[in-house]
């Protein structure tokens, strides 16, 4: 599956705002001092390091999701072993891979598959204490738990939510609780190296500043409803070929995974903990409530997709422990029937779809996506710069061209009028050699975020700017690049 991912280029709009930032990265700026975000400064700062070591290229920027993906598949098995046995953990774990990188838009470097593995592995270590409770339980495992959720914070911040469940499990379990200094100790050494390094690059007081922002801006806007599916769930196979359609219309119970499992393990198991006591899965419940709400305001489908480790684990023993054996096999059969299914239209996509040769490495994908980006590149030299408007950051980084502006990007809807004013200043100051534009209805932006006010989802004044300032000089599909009129 690796494989099948690693140079797919897919127009998912989130990728571009790391892409983008870690590249600034690489060049001596700094997140929240230097350029705008209201996110963890973690995959920056990954991606930037890989960037340095290993060069710019697609296929390093998924080597993080790869990593994330194959860390928690085999926590996955882990756990379902000790739980439910290895036949069990087999079936779960290749379902998880599977059903996890269904759709290919969403194998893509994202701050939430960094936080999610992060936040499991932390999961883990306390876990593994409360399966040594007779003996001696590990201070090691305890730190390390500590370590992984100061990690995970510094990824998503919301992450501290789950940081604290553990923290105050650990000292509520009387066998347990000499290791709640040692957790704390990871944690907190983490998050006070995090403050030292923001504050001595001058961007510890602007990441206060940004978090203020997501808190007045970002919840409003992005607000969904638990399972929401962008554009409803005949959506989801906008991309899908015949046989992925096919595939998917006749399992979309194993796509829409991530809603129903947490439902089912929240109705499901506390009637049957009443009769069978298991404080460990008790512990996991609280793991994934926990998890679960870190994700608000955005409880949509794909937001579960990155959380769905703890509830694979929840429900695959769930089943294990409720159903006869028959009926164990009978559900065993049909969703590894699907899981291979699914990995076989991977791998066929992998074979068929085209390739092309690109300033970020060899890259495969669909012909109309692979056309935009060749426009792109034969008209963007890497010694110009440009600014793309409203949403795909991701050419920033494909392009290697700069960005006069401090924004990677701007949603409509969100974004306040200062930030369209100290855009629009910036590009009267500084104009931008060549500006890739998309003209995106409103009905678009409500569709992936229904929250959205519709009376402010044009950014008129930048929009009259680029019409007075610039010319088209080539368009492909929705995508048009524009030159500076002389």
């Amino acid at each position: 599956m690796a494989w099948c991912s690693a140079g797919s280029f897919v127009y998912n709009a989130d990728e571009g705002i790391y892409l983008d930032g870690a590249l600034r990265m690489t060049r001596g700026e700094m997140p929240y001092r230097d350029f705008f975000t209201y996110l963890g400064p973690g995959t920056f700062a990954i991606l930037a390091i890989l960037f340095k070591g290993f060069g710019t290229s697609l296929a390093i920027a998924r080597m993080p999701v790869i990593i994330d993906l194959a860390l928690m598949t085999a926590l996955v098995f882990v756990f379902v072993a000790k739980l439910a046995g290895r036949g069990a953990a087999t079936v779960t774990a290749a379902c998880f891979l599977a059903f996890q990188t269904f759709t290919p838009i969403v194998v893509v470097a994202n701050h939430r598959w960094d936080s999610s593995a992060l936040s499991f592995t932390a999961v883990a270590g306390c876990f593994l204490l409360l399966e040594k409770r007779s003996r001696e339980p590990s201070q090691s495992w305890a730190f390390c738990a500590g370590v992984c959720a100061g990690l995970a914070v510094w990824t998503t911040i919301s992450c501290a939510l789950l940081a604290v469940v553990l923290l105050g499990w650990l000292l509520c379990d009387r066998t347990l609780r000499a290791c709640a200094k040692t957790y704390a100790a990871g944690l907190g050494i983490v998050l006070a190296a995090g403050v030292s390094w923001l504050a001595l690059n001058r961007a510890f007081f602007p990441m206060i500043g940004g978090v203020i922002w997501s808190a007045h801006n970002y919840a409003r806007p992005n607000l969904t409803n638990y399972g929401y599916a962008i554009g409803g769930y005949g959506y989801l196979f906008r991309n899908a070929n015949a046989m992925e359609t096919l595939l998917g219309a006749l399992f979309l119970m194993a796509v829409t995974l991530p809603a129903t499992m947490p439902l089912l393990c929240f109705a499901g198991w506390p009637l049957r903990l009443r009769f069978h006591p298991d404080r460990r899965i008790v512990f996991l419940l609280t793991c994934a409530a926990a998890i679960l709400a870190s994700c608000w305001p955005r409880p949509d489908l794909t937001h579960l997709l990155y959380i769905a480790a703890v509830p694979y684990v929840l429900t695959s023993v769930l089943a294990v422990r409720t159903l006869t054996r028959g009926a164990q096999c009978a559900v065993a059969s049909v969703f590894f029937l699907v899981a291979t299914c699914d990995f076989g239209v991977a791998i066929h996509r992998r074979l068929t779809e085209p390739s092309l040769a690109t300033r970020i490495g060899d890259v495969h994908g669909r012909p109309e996506e692979l056309a935009v980006l060749k426009m792109v590149e034969a008209r963007v030299a890497p010694a110009q710069t440009l600014f793309v408007f409203p949403y795909y950051p991701a050419f920033y980084f494909t392009t290697g061209a700069r960005n006069p502006t401090r924004y990677s990007y701007l949603q409509p809807g969100m974004f306040p009028e200062r930030d369209e004013e100290e855009v629009l200043r910036t590009l009267e100051a500084y104009p931008a050699d060549t500006v890739i534009y998309q003209d995106i209805a409103p009905a678009s932006y409500l569709r992936t975020w229904p929250g959205s006010d519709p009376s402010r989802l044009r950014m008129t004044d930048i929009e009259s700017f680029l019409r007075a300032h610039y010319e088209m000089a080539a368009q492909e599909g929705t995508f048009q690049v524009l030159r500076r009129r002389r």
